[in-house]
């Protein structure tokens, strides 16, 4: 019933969370993940790791995040990857969604393939069905598509087959020798595409100039640059204003409940992976039942509380981190542990980051996850404890 949500939760959620995280963070943590050749998996597999390697068989989709990925099995449903330097040589019989700093793709693919990335590799040996879409910073494609190319690049290099159309918007484009195009291809870019001799487009060729001309008058232009202006200036002030906010009701975390920000802080810096993998799971997991309960008029008041709860999380994620975050540097440039001082660091570090167009709300899901987990696994831990029970 729940498994069409939980696919989009995850697509949405699962993906930023190792993009940002530099593998030497989890040195201490991290173990490696192997489904070997010999195993098959019934089921969802999710797994998190700074290595992680599938390499047998998984009956249902496969959710798989870390430093390094490979993946040279079989997966019979979606795959789902996030990671540093992702490696896909096997067969994937649905739907690929990955992002990744460095994405190697030589595998098969029954369906579509949709990529985030810095570098993008679509080998010889790559077979996809369907279609292909995404952003990259650098794309060399050598494979053969069936379906139809959407992308936009800082440069791409298109030298394999593409039996649907193409349409991109590219700083640079070049089709090599063995690029055959069935399809139309259209694009839009600085400068022209760099096509070889024996490239091949069978459609037709649409090319759109990035630099438009001055379609505006002088007064609209002058209108639009200050319509800009003003609402680059509304988004500074919301910003500001939210960072007050947060600095406000950290602070007040802080003198009311010392010790529940120090023991957060430390979960997630003892155990950084399984903090983001119990936020990701948190978020998978408590709208399922919250909807449930939901479901009948007697449970509405308890599925309420449970949203709220959540929220409450989701703000206090953000201060969690940045507390975290600000106090390891402040340590290490030999200014103590003030959490004051941390906290105010922190904020100002998460938000001059999250403001960044692309990376930023990237990193927010990724703090969002992170600091999500450490408020769990404290409040199960607080939970646990004897001194509660007994007063329960």
């Amino acid at each position: 019933m729940f498994l069409l949500p939980k696919k989009i939760l995850v697509s949405l959620l699962l993906i930023p969370l190792f993009i940002f995280t530099p593998s030497s963070a989890f040195a201490k943590d991290i173990t490696s993940v192997l489904l070997s050749k010999t195993d098959t998996y019934a089921g969802d597999y999710i797994r998190a790791g700074e290595t992680v390697t599938l390499s047998g068989v998984v009956e249902g989709d496969a959710y798989l995040a870390g430093g390094t990925v490979l993946v040279d099995g079989i997966v019979k449903g979606d795959l789902l990857v996030a990671g540093g330097n992702i490696t896909i040589i096997g067969e994937v019989e649905q739907n690929i969604r990955a992002v990744g700093g460095t994405i190697n793709i030589s595998g098969k693919i029954g369906k579509n393939l949709s990529l985030a990335g810095g570098n993008i590799n679509i080998g010889k040996e790559a077979q996809i069905a369907g279609n292909l879409a995404g952003m990259f910073g650098n794309l060399e494609y050598l494979g053969s598509q069936k379906g139809s190319m959407n992308f936009m690049a800082g440069n791409a290099n298109l030298n394999g087959s593409v039996e649907g159309n193409i349409e991109a918007a590219v700083g640079n484009l070049s089709l090599g020798e063995n690029a055959k195009v069935a399809g139309n291809l259209s694009y839009t870019g600085k400068n022209e595409a760099v096509v070889a001799p024996n490239a091949i487009v069978s459609g037709t060729t649409n090319f759109k100039q990035a630099e438009t001309s001055p379609y505006y008058s002088p007064a609209d232009q002058n209108a639009w640059g200050r319509l800009q202006q003003g609402a680059g200036a509304m988004n500074k002030g919301f910003a500001f204003v939210s960072f007050a906010i947060a600095a406000v009701i950290g602070y007040l975390f802080l003198r009311l409940f010392p010790h529940r920000a120090m023991s957060q802080i430390e979960i997630y810096g003892k155990r950084p992976v399984r903090s983001l993998a119990l936020g990701l799971l948190t978020f998978i997991a408590v709208p399922g039942i919250s909807l449930l309960f939901a479901i009948t008029v007697i449970g509405l008041p308890i599925s309420f509380l449970i949203m709220m709860g959540l929220a409450i999380i989701v703000y206090f994620a953000k201060i969690v981190i940045a507390l975290y975050l600000g106090r390891i540097i402040l340590v290490k440039i030999g200014f103590g542990q003030r959490a004051g001082w941390a906290l105010l660091l922190g904020l100002v570090i998460y938000y001059v980051i999250g403001g960044l167009p692309f990376v930023g709300p990237l990193v927010k899901l990724l703090v969002l996850f992170a600091g999500s987990g450490a408020i769990v696994t404290d409040l199960y831990r607080l939970y646990r404890s004897p001194t509660l029970r007994r007063i329960l």
